[in-house]
């Protein structure tokens, strides 16, 4: 089957065994991962069970889930969006200024969407030090500081 990623590589499959296939979360199915063949930001996979067109036709517009068992552990100052999307983003005063809502790749960084019910803020990445002060998963927290303009 063709996939587009929105990971940052396709390379987070090539350690794990299984991955699940859904429309969404809630309630999605195993399949063994066989082979995947790198083509930029789409690539082919090769699952456990889906062995003709029309059983791969069926996935069509279904998502692919990784257990975070099976996932390696971000780096240093790196995250998973999932762990990012939801946060709430606060200035460095304390203000709430929303949640992140989204996080999309631009090429050069990654942009951390912050909305709340006055709007959006689009949060540049890795501008650690000029924008995004402080990331506390655990927290739930991003400090930032906004730059003039934002």
């Amino acid at each position: 089957m063709k996939v587009m990623f929105y990971a940052e590589s396709p390379k987070i499959l090539e350690t794990v065994e299984c991955v699940f296939v859904g429309r969404d979360s809630s309630n999605p199915s195993a399949f063994k991962v066989h082979r995947i063949i790198e083509n930029g930001r789409s690539s082919f996979i090769e699952l456990g069970g889906i062995d003709s067109a029309d059983s791969a036709n069926a996935l069509k517009g279904h998502y692919i889930f990784l257990s975070r068992r099976e996932m390696a552990e971000p780096g240093d100052d790196e995250y998973y969006w999932h762990d990012i999307i939801g946060l709430d983003v606060l200035t460095e005063r304390g203000e709430h200024l929303g949640k992140i809502s989204a996080v999309f790749p631009t090429g050069s960084n990654d942009v951390y969407v912050c909305k709340s019910d006055k709007g959006e803020i689009l949060l540049p990445v890795p501008a650690i030090d000029d924008v995004i002060r402080k990331i506390d998963v655990t927290d739930g927290t991003i400090i930032v500081e906004l730059l003039e303009g934002l």
